[in-house]
Parts: structure tokens; C-alpha cells; sequence
């Protein structure tokens, strides 16, 4: 927009500096940048000086919030920036000499709190500087820069200028109850927020590094609202430990980054838990699981040479996780998992060769004793037809068994004989009518 050379007089309306220093002050219709729920498109009235000082422009907050940045998007940098109450004279509620300015927008290094309804004034100062033809100063209004040299005004390259101040929400937590935490829990964290938000607006909660920066921030939970509350967080299971965490809260409407919490955080990696599949208070190596607290089930140790058997049994084998042989295992159900608790000698009629089976001794075999690892085969003369037997039977009479481990006996062939426990048989005696007795003349004795 350009402008008609204001007179002296109009030129006096727009710039003014006092004896002291020169000050440049940016009177012109405001556009107050604001978030959504407080915009304001709000022309500022222009106000005369007196006696060198000028009573300004205000401008009235639409709502109450820290004010946080000043934007001045086009024309030269100011020299200083001035925040004032009521009015460009009145109270000082922030200055700052050479502010830094990013992108046209200089964020405030301190906290302006503003209260709705509220009159302010927001003021640039620049330099003074002296082209050899007497004091001059700038003019910022929309459409030129002037400089008044004593006796005219000069015109110098124009500028289209505008001037903006934000209210942002301002958002603060104490942090979590506690100060250590093991990866993979969980916190509430609790956050306050003064100032304006949007509706719709996403409260994040956020963790810094190790080192307490903010640099790559990791979410940790969020909640969806405008005003003050907790987020439920969870700590990732993979954060490295540490003892500088800090957490904070973001806003996403307007986008706003709190205050983190002050204090320090310690998170201490998962702890491993092993599993204590026969419950007697050593864990199985081979079967873990990381977690914060002991999950049921499980141990910190892993030092059980057998899992699936209690320590301390008599006549077990650790190297094997077995029985000793002519033993087999007594077993109880812990869980899903079915446990040795002891080893019991192998029954009579039964034998145990590794440890775990309990086998019955097959029939022609026996097994008197307990304890055995293998049974005994039946000796001739003798069967045992069925399994698990303690004993050996003698073959019957008229039969016999000429071999060991015989599940029956064989009966003996016709014209032969035995006793009870035979090997063998023998041929039966015979009496015959074909011989002629003759008595000798002594009457004892018999001639054939």
C-alpha cells in the first residue's frame, strides 16, 4: 500500500523519539495473530504526541493467555520491543534490546501474562542515525519510511509492514508421582494449561533423552481436551536406562511445547524372570521373559540343572534329570507341567533299566526283588506264562521244559514220564507174559 508524504504535523502522528534516545514506535492497524478461539482482525487508532511523546497505539485482548510472540514479518528488524499496560506510556511489562527475531517472529523471553478485555501496547524502537544532515528518524507506518532532517522530509524506499502479537496456552507439569520407573510401566501424568486452546486440541505427553533433551522427543501418551488434566503414559520397553529423563506436555491447537517437569527421572531397564516349572525356587534358563516386576511363575535365578524335578531328590541323576536305574520317578502336577518330586525302587515283578520307565517283566522272566534293572528268565524245568511275575512254576509232572525263559512246559510223550520240574522225560517200565518161570528144585530160585 503506499501513501501520500505526510506533512510534518501527519509525519509526527506515526514517529516520535524523545531527547534521550531515538525511538521509533509502529502505530497502524494491528492484526493480532492469535489461535483460533481468540482471532481479532482489530484496527488500532492512531493517537497525537505530546511534547514529544506519544500516547500511542492499544490494542485489547480478546482473551487471557501468556502472551508469547511478536511478529513483524516484513521491514526491518526493531532495535528493541516494548510490551506496555494501558497504553505506549503506561506501565513496562516486558523490553527487550536487540530481540532475536526468527522468521519475522520474535519469541518472548519472559512471561506477559494478558487478561481478556485487557488494554496493551506493543511498541518497536529503532536506532538512531545521523546522514551528516541533521537527526532522523523512520516512519513505519504502511507505505514508506521518511526522515525529517530539520527543514523537509526526505522519502526513502517503502515498506509494506504489519504487526502481529500470539496468545498461546501455556502448559506446566509437576511431573509424575515418583522419580524411578522401569521401561515398559506406566505413569499419570498430571499437566495444567492457562491460556486459550481449540477445541478438537491433542494433549501429548512427551519424553526427552537420557540427557533430558527434547530434541527427538518420544510420545508416551495423550489425551484429547482444552483444559487441565492427566495423561495416562506408558514408558517404551526399549528405553535405554538412564537418570536425566524429564518428561512434558504439548498442545497440537495451537501447536505449543510446555514446560518439562524439573526434576530428573530415573528408568532402569526390564529386569529377566526365568521360569520355575517345578517350584522349588531356581529357574530354567532356557525359559525367560523380561519384566519390571516378578511375573508368577518365575524366578530371578537360572540355575536348575533339571527344571521338571525338584532339587533334592535321593536316587536322582542331575546329569540325566533321570532316576537312577531300578528306579523310576514320582511326579505331581505343578501347573501345566508334570514334576519329579521323588524316584521310588522299581516294584518286584518289574524292572526299571533307565530310570524312567517302570517296566513288568515279561512272561518266562520274573523278578523276586525290588529295585531291579532287568528281570531274571525262568530256569529250566519251570515257565511263568504271564508278565510281571515274582516267581517261576515247576513244570507239572509228566511234563518237562529243557530250556530257560519257557512260558509253558511240554508234556512228555506216550511210554515216558517224569516228576514235577522235569527237563526231560523217561521211558515207563514194563511188565511182559512171554517168559516161562521154571522153579528150581530148591523151590527159590526161578529159571527163565
Amino acid at each position: 500500500m503506499q501513501i501520500d508524504r505526510p506533512s510534518p504535523r501527519t509525519a509526527l502522528r506515526w514517529a516520535f523519539y524523545d531527547r534521550r534516545s531515538w525511538l521509533v514506535a509502529l502505530f497502524l492497524p494491528l492484526n493480532l495473530w492469535l489461535h483460533a478461539q481468540c482471532s481479532v482482525d482489530q484496527p488500532l487508532t492512531n493517537s497525537l504526541f505530546d511534547g514529544w511523546r506519544g500516547s500511542g497505539q492499544t490494542f485489547i485482548a480478546p482473551c487471557s493467555g501468556p502472551l508469547a510472540e511478536v511478529v513483524k514479518p516484513l521491514g526491518p528488524a526493531p532495535d528493541r520491543i516494548e510490551v506496555r499496560s494501558g497504553s505506549p506510556t503506561g506501565t513496562l511489562l516486558y523490553s527487550q534490546l536487540n530481540p532475536v527475531m526468527v522468521g519475522g517472529v520474535h519469541a518472548l523471553t519472559s512471561t506477559v501474562n494478558l487478561a481478556a478485555g485487557t488494554t496493551y501496547a506493543v511498541l518497536f524502537y529503532r536506532a538512531n542515525f545521523n546522514n551528516g544532515d541533521g537527526w532522523h528518524t523512520q516512519d513505519l507506518t504502511p507505505g514508506g519510511l521518511f526522515a525529517f532532517n530539520g527543514t523537509s522530509w526526505n522519502s526513502y524506499p517503502a515498506y509494506d509492514l504489519q504487526f502481529n502479537v500470539r496468545i498461546l496456552p501455556r502448559i506446566s507439569t509437576s511431573g509424575p508421582a515418583g522419580s524411578s520407573f522401569c521401561a515398559g510401566t506406566g505413569f499419570t501424568l498430571p499437566f495444567t494449561v492457562e491460556g486459550p486452546v481449540t477445541p478438537g486440541n491433542t494433549f501429548t505427553a512427551q519424553l526427552s533423552d537420557a540427557a533430558g533433551s527434547f530434541a527427538s522427543p518420544v510420545a508416551i501418551g495423550s489425551v484429547v481436551g482444552t483444559t487441565s488434566g492427566s495423561i495416562a503414559c506408558t514408558i517404551p520397553p526399549a528405553t535405554p536406562p538412564g537418570a536425566g529423563y524429564r518428561v512434558r506436555v504439548v498442545g497440537s491447537t495451537p501447536a505449543v511445547s510446555g514446560t518439562d517437569n524439573g526434576t530428573d527421572l530415573n528408568i532402569t531397564a526390564p529386569f529377566t524372570w526365568y521360569a520355575d516349572e517345578d517350584g522349588d525356587g531356581l529357574g530354567n534358563g532356557a525359559v525367560s521373559q523380561d519384566a519390571c516386576t516378578q511375573p508368577g511363575g518365575y524366578v530371578g535365578d537360572s540355575s536348575d540343572p533339571c527344571p521338571l524335578a525338584v532339587e533334592g531328590i535321593a536316587n536322582f541323576n542331575v546329569a540325566t534329570c533321570t532316576c537312577e536305574a531300578g528306579y523310576f520317578p514320582q511326579t505331581t502336577q505343578i501347573g501345566p507341567n508334570t514334576v519329579i518330586t521323588g524316584c521310588a525302587l522299581c516294584p518286584p515283578g518289574s524292572y526299571c533299566p533307565d530310570g524312567v520307565q517302570v517296566l513288568l517283566c515279561p512272561a518266562g522272566f520274573f523278578s523276586d526283588e525290588a529295585g531291579q534293572v532287568a528281570c531274571t528268565a525262568c530256569a529250566p524245568g519251570s515257565f511263568n506264562g504271564t508278565p510281571g511275575a515274582t516267581a517261576c512254576t515247576l513244570c507239572p509232572a509228566d511234563t518237562y521244559n529243557p530250556v530257560e525263559a519257557a512260558i509253558e512246559c511240554l508234556p512228555c510223550a506216550d511210554g515216558n514220564s517224569s516228576a514235577e520240574g522235569a527237563t526231560e522225560c523217561t521211558p515207563d517200565l514194563i511188565c511182559t507174559t512171554d517168559l516161562d518161570l521154571i522153579w528150581q528144585p530148591d523151590g527159590v530160585s526161578l529159571i527163565t
